[in-house]
């Protein structure tokens, strides 16, 4: 397991796990018998297509400091990334987002670096979950 990442003024629960299997598992008890595409790959799926763009966006909006765009784009990751037990980015983005509305947000290179390796990391894992299956 990797470190969790660490910005300066964003305070998270950095113990948070980067995927909560129990969370995971009750999204898999949700699926039907039919043998069509789980409900869990649909909703990952759907995370992926929602939120790759706003990934590829962070760096502009960094280098700009563009605290309405950027705390637009860690609330939305935030949420979905909950959503689907994806806990350590959630944690993480939450964490950016109250930096911002406290004003005390100021790594912004930290940020654009930090939050594509998390969602990296915490797709690539969950990625391999459903490859389990």
């Amino acid at each position: 397991m990797t470190e969790a990442p660490q910005i300066k003024h964003v305070i998270y629960d950095t113990s948070a796990m980067v995927l909560d299997r129990e969370h995971i598992e009750g999204l898999k008890a949700l699926q039907d018998d039919t043998g069509s595409t789980s409900l869990i790959s649909e909703l990952f799926t759907l995370f992926i297509s929602e939120n790759q763009e706003k990934i590829n966006q962070l760096e502009s909006v960094c280098i700009a400091r563009d605290d309405v765009t950027l705390k637009r784009i860690v609330h939305f990751i935030a949420g979905g990334a909950g959503n689907i037990g994806l806990m350590r980015l959630s944690a993480l983005c939450r964490g950016v987002e109250e930096a911002i509305c406290k004003g005390v947000l100021l790594d912004y290179e930290a940020c654009a670096r930090l939050i594509p390796q998390e969602y990296e990391l915490a797709t690539t894992a969950f990625r391999e979950i459903l490859g389990a299956d």
